[in-house]
């Protein structure tokens, strides 16, 4: 019996470990390219079984060991994952969009309970911010060795940003991470190092072109700023803010720059071609919505574009706004409680970080609290803000909340 107990306490302890690295890893590969691959897939979904084989092994003691307040918030995720099965079952996801579902919302709707079980401790915690910010280190490198190449084909930077959009996401997501890189640095060389590689994505996200980039770069760093309130931080971004404008001024395709502002002034597109029309047929199916799936709104939308004179864009572009989305997929009581999943965790982690910034600014900042920061800034920036104007994936709306929840998790067990 003895032998036995050991075997199942090595074989719990070998789970905990694997479960986790795996995690990191799929942190690390989050944006390894414009969107998760099936391997990615695979790992998560051999992730989700290990889980499974580790709940049977110890019963409702994981459940448990979260603190009473983080099991409500992991409730509201549940019941939208529920609502938005329900939708696509009364709508038209099936057969069309039956696999889009499965792989890219189910299996990633897993992310937030598979987090904080099983990332919630202090060392953990830290090692998924590196993994985030090692994934903008990929993304930093790929992005360069193309402008590279570009360079050494064309004798200078193309005109042609299409190529380059594709990294708009993953520098966005990352920026507060790197932030807080920066703002926990306490050797001289570290922050050189951490300042490069901050002006390298700030010049990076203003050459995608991507206008919800930009407005979510600017709205995720003042967040950051706001709520850490690092002098040094901030001298560092002023100063690299005006040795960038300076560079890309001279080298850079200003012109992009320029046109990009100008249609960023004009919301005509967005009112008669993608939000208006979007809201319209959210009004017609307010409660149950249409159900889940890209080729169900294409489909919706192409066949009500004959009959809507108002609607400029006559072939669906998607809704470019992934509240929108969600409110089409799910109706009002699931776009409700994707609001409340999100915005619940968000709320309690303002509320732990602000009383404790004031004391924090006397000594050197706690890498747990700037950990926080930074994830209030991805929701702010990536989630938020980019989320607005553009379409959202849903792997990296999950793995936020799952870190925000095993952040928090690990911040409420410590009081």
């Amino acid at each position: 019996m003895n032998s036995a107990h050991r075997c199942l306490a090595h074989l719990d302890r070998g789970l905990d470990k694997l479960i986790a690295a795996g995690l990191l890893l799929l942190a690390l590969t989050l944006y390894l390219r414009s969107d998760v691959r099936s391997s990615w897939r695979a790992v998560l979904l051999l992730m989700v079984c290990l889980a499974g084989v580790h709940v049977l092994i110890r019963g409702k003691a994981l459940w448990q060991g979260l603190h009473p307040q983080i099991r409500p918030l992991l409730l509201f995720w549940l019941c939208f994952v529920l609502v938005t099965l329900l939708t696509a079952w009364t709508g038209n996801t099936f057969p069309a969009s039956q696999q889009q579902l499965l792989q890219n919302f189910l299996l990633p709707a897993s992310l937030p309970f598979l987090a904080t079980l099983y990332l919630s401790d202090a060392g953990r915690l830290r090692l998924l911010g590196w993994a985030f910010l090692g994934g903008l280190c990929i993304s930093l490198f790929r992005n360069l060795a193309q402008y590279v190449e570009e360079w050494r084909l064309l004798g200078g930077l193309t005109n042609d940003i299409h190529q380059h959009r594709l990294f708009a996401d993953s520098l966005v997501f990352g920026l507060p991470f790197l932030l807080a890189a920066l703002a926990s640095s306490r050797r001289f060389a570290w922050r050189y190092v951490a300042g490069l590689a901050l002006c390298m994505t700030l010049g990076m996200i203003l050459l995608t072109g991507a206008r919800g980039a930009w407005l979510a770069s600017g709205v995720g760093t003042l967040g950051f700023l706001l709520l850490r309130r690092d002098r040094n931080v901030l001298y560092t971004l002023l100063g690299l803010g005006l040795a960038g404008g300076v560079a890309l001024a001279l080298l850079g395709p200003g012109e992009i720059v320029a046109h990009k502002i100008q249609q960023g002034f004009d919301t005509s597109q967005r009112t008669s071609g993608t939000w208006g029309p979007s809201l319209a047929m959210i009004k017609d199916r307010p409660l149950l919505g249409y159900g889940f799936g890209s080729e169900v709104y294409h489909e919706t939308f192409n066949h009500r574009v004959a009959g809507e004179p108002g609607w400029t864009i006559k072939t669906s572009q998607g809704p470019h706004n992934i509240f929108l989305a969600t409110g089409f997929a799910t109706g009002l009581p699931g776009l409700g409680l994707f609001l409340l999943a999100c915005c619940a965790p968000l709320v309690l982690m303002f509320r732990r970080i602000w009383p404790t910034r004031r004391a924090s600014l006397q000594g050197p900042p706690a890498d747990e609290h700037i950990l926080g920061v930074a994830l209030c800034a991805v929701f702010l920036s990536a989630l938020l803000t980019q989320g607005m104007f553009e379409g959202r994936s849903w792997p990296p709306i999950a793995f936020w909340l799952g870190a925000s929840l095993a952040w928090l998790n690990r911040q409420l067990k410590a009081q």
